[in-house]
């Protein structure tokens, strides 16, 4: 059981109704009282298990607490990683975008000085508790776990340190390849705020869901005539074009650096959604083949992740607890097949995932049923997607500077393409355990038993 979930339930926070009147009707102090309680149970919760090659890091973007602002988007992204951490995950470990912040002082005059602090220290509260919300099944069975401060690093510190290495890798010809395709139009202007912001369009690499709004820097304002900020503008000024493109740039890299950092030192696999992640990886490995010969860091991806839509965290869960030995089995044979493919260098589609590996295992275990109507196939089942490339520990030396723990030390340590797959009609299941034998026995039986339900 969860303390954290356990508690949440307890003062009625376990859905979204409850949780934005209770943000709206409790002062600064208060909630800042509460996120401090909230810590202290994460920390109470918290467990590093021992190595499991299924043990997870998602960036932000893919388990909803970063990327886009939007709520909905989170959830909906949370929800995905959900599905997909029920169906393949034995541990996974999620960094929260505000509660566990590890700067965790909180200056409640400051934050109550001004309407806009006022609204986005609430606004991401309640960002931080749906997330948690949303992966609350998985937390309760022992396998999310949400990283207190005192094992994250400071981004912030991070960076200044990070960027600070010279000849660590230069980043300069992904910054120089985005500036000449990158286009920034205006997206709006609030003249009394003498607030613009802008959309960004040609740079998919680091956007997988879909494109992102960005406030232009007081300071770039002055450079741009009234004619240039009208909606829907393309902005031309090369000074600010050129500070996004660099600021955003570090931002990224330093990003997926700390990702690397922290995946290395907690012996997990990094998922991103990210090509991004991908470009700034290869650098590293092409200046370590260079400098030092070392042939074994291949560049990523390293084998990419399936995600079964239309089935709910709870029939996974139930299924993984019935049928334990058969989940493993189907997981390490997936996994096995995807990265065996990966080897030989080709692109592999998912329509080859399931029409080469699961398609083949779904038949012979139909044809052991011998109860297929008219022997014919019905594919309107759900669809697998991409959630993202899992990145494997040993990549990651070239992207983390020799230096780390000393970093560390000084920074205080504390889009998918989708296919249709065939779903089947059953009758009476005879001769179980000879079904078992097959790898595929699980993710069929969890078929099998959501389409009793449709």
């Amino acid at each position: 059981m969860s303390k954290v979930i356990e508690y949440l339930k307890e003062v009625n926070l376990d859905n979204e109704k409850h949780i934005k009147d209770y943000i709206i009707n409790s002062t600064t102090e208060e909630l800042v009282i509460f996120i401090e309680h909230l810590r202290d149970l994460i920390e109470q919760d918290y467990v590093v298990k021992k190595y499991n090659p299924f043990t997870f890091v998602p960036n932000n973007e893919l388990s909803g607490a970063g990327g886009c602002y939007e709520l909905s988007c989170k959830i909906e992204r949370a929800n995905r990683f959900a599905i997909f951490s029920s169906l393949y995950a034995e541990d996974v470990y999620i960094q929260l975008n505000f509660i566990t912040n590890p700067h965790d002082d909180f200056d409640i005059d400051e934050i109550d000085s001004d309407c806009e602090t006022y609204s986005n220290f609430r606004y991401m509260l309640e960002c931080d508790l749906s997330i948690l919300n949303t992966y609350s099944k998985l937390i309760e069975s022992g396998i999310v776990h949400i990283t207190p401060p005192k094992y994250l690093y400071c981004k912030d510190c991070f960076h200044k340190e990070i960027l600070g290495i010279e000849n660590f890798i230069d980043i300069d010809p992904i910054k120089k390849s985005i500036l000449n395709k990158a286009k920034l139009y205006v997206n709006s202007y609030d003249k009394d705020l003498d607030l613009l912001t802008f959309k960004v369009e040609n740079m998919d690499e680091f956007f997988p869901e879909h494109g992102q709004i960005f406030v232009a820097p007081q300071n770039n304002l002055i450079k741009l005539s009234n004619a240039s900020i009208k909606p829907g503008t393309l902005i031309t000024n090369p000074s600010l074009i050129n500070d996004f493109v660099d600021n955003f740039i570090d931002d990224e890299f330093v990003s997926t650096s700390y990702y690397a950092a922290y995946c290395k030192n907690n012996n997990a696999k990094l998922i991103t959604n990210k090509i991004s992640d991908s470009m700034f990886m290869n650098l590293a490995n092409q200046r370590n083949k260079h400098n030092n010969g070392l042939s074994c860091y291949n560049a990523i991806p390293k084998y990419d992740m399936p995600f079964v839509t239309d089935i709910t965290v709870e029939k996974a869960l139930q299924l993984r607890e019935i049928e334990g030995e058969s989940f493993n089995k189907y997981r390490i044979a997936l996994n096995k097949s995807i990265s065996e493919q990966h080897k030989t260098n080709s692109t592999l589609e998912w329509n080859d995932i399931y029409d080469d590996i699961l398609f083949p295992a779904f038949c012979e275990l139909d044809d052991k049923l011998k109860n297929i109507k008219s022997g014919i196939y019905k594919k309107t089942f759900y669809e697998i997607a991409l959630v993202g490339t899992v990145i494997s520990a040993g990549v990651y030396t070239g992207i983390v500077p020799n230096n780390m723990t000393d970093i560390m030390k000084s920074v205080g340590v504390g889009t998918s393409a989708a296919i249709s797959v065939g779903r089947q009609v059953f009758s009476k299941v005879p001769g179980k355990e000879t079904l078992r034998e097959n790898d595929y026995y699980f993710l069929w039986q969890l078929k099998k038993n959501i389409d009793k339900e449709l």
